[in-house]
């Protein structure tokens, strides 16, 4: 850098100093994005609000709702809600699945 004129090395300092400011705010913003995408990835708890759920006492044995998709412990899933159940289910009984591969075991809350 001693070897070119002045102003040369104050503009290669300033585009360099521009440059390494751009890299740090890119830097910062993905490393946000990432810690924001790891947090919902490791949720381990899921709220699903039923609109209008006085309608689904008229929903036929075996027909079921689905969640939007969640994502708990590094997994996607939706929630499969029967609201009169399934198969042999008693009168009365409810059944909720949580379709998909993962084996980790969770327990519903009403």
């Amino acid at each position: 850098v001693t070897g070119i004129p002045k102003s040369l090395q104050h503009h290669v300092t300033n585009i360099t100093r521009q440059r390494s400011d751009d890299i740090k705010l890119e830097v910062r913003q993905r490393a946000e994005e990432i810690r924001l995408e790891v947090g919902r990835q490791l949720n381990k708890r899921c709220v699903w609000e039923i609109k209008n759920a006085s309608a689904l006492k008229h929903m036929p044995k075996d027909e079921s709702i689905q969640s939007p998709v969640v994502h708990m412990c590094g997994h996607a899933f939706h929630v499969e809600f029967f609201p009169n159940g399934v198969g042999s289910s008693g009168a009365g009984c409810s059944f909720i699945c949580l379709p998909g591969s993962c084996e980790l075991a969770g327990k519903v809350k009403f």
